[in-house]
């Protein structure tokens, strides 16, 4: 019977460093995979940027190609398009063309600074997985060590318990001459 205690003890032991084994790995595991995930993140925020450089470049291409459109039909009309009224109008063109394509760079600016901040919570949170992991490793290492300590116990009170009862002390009675009470002066009663 003191073999299937130390059994059990053993197999507690066991399946405390198993189960603390599967936690540190799945910490790990998430924190690569938070890792990754920032990586894809932060890499398609520069595409983002990338991109609103390129879509605010074309967009100012455009406008100036609007405005050689109104200079043709200005001077079509007869007007001098270097000044008055027609230069107004061109530079106007110009001027809300450059706002726009500014707001195109700008909410590309923004659309990646989203996703950079997206990427800092998943490498967060892989970190948090990897936290969580070696507490919960540390948590199975202390249940294992716990149900073992009690299989220990158990079996202890099962076999231990009945070698190790106190013995009694014996002791002898010895009284003075000069009439005592009777009481032991050994100090053990």
């Amino acid at each position: 019977m003191g073999g299937l205690f130390a059994a059990q003890a053993g197999a507690s032991l066991i399946q405390g460093e198993a189960e603390a084994g599967a936690a540190r790995e799945a910490g790990r595991f998430a924190e690569q995979q938070g890792e990754q995930n920032a990586r894809l993140l932060e890499a398609q925020a520069e595409r983002t940027e990338q991109q609103g450089g390129k879509e605010a470049g074309l967009f100012r291409r455009k406008v100036r190609g609007v405005i050689g459109s109104q200079r043709a039909a200005l001077a079509a009309q007869g007007l001098d398009v270097g000044s008055g009224t027609a230069l107004d109008l061109q530079e106007e063109t110009a001027k809300f063309g450059e706002i726009d394509a500014t707001q195109i760079r700008k909410n590309a600016i923004r659309s990646a600074f989203g996703l950079r901040s997206e990427a800092g919570n998943a490498r967060d949170q892989g970190q948090l997985g990897r936290i969580t992991g070696r507490s919960r490793a540390a948590s199975a290492l202390l249940t294992g060590g716990i149900n073992a300590l009690g299989s220990g116990a158990r079996a202890y009170e099962a076999f231990g318990a009945a070698d190790t009862k106190p013995k009694a002390i014996k002791t002898t009675n010895k009284r003075t001459s000069a009439g005592s009470s009777g009481r032991d002066r050994s100090g053990l009663a």
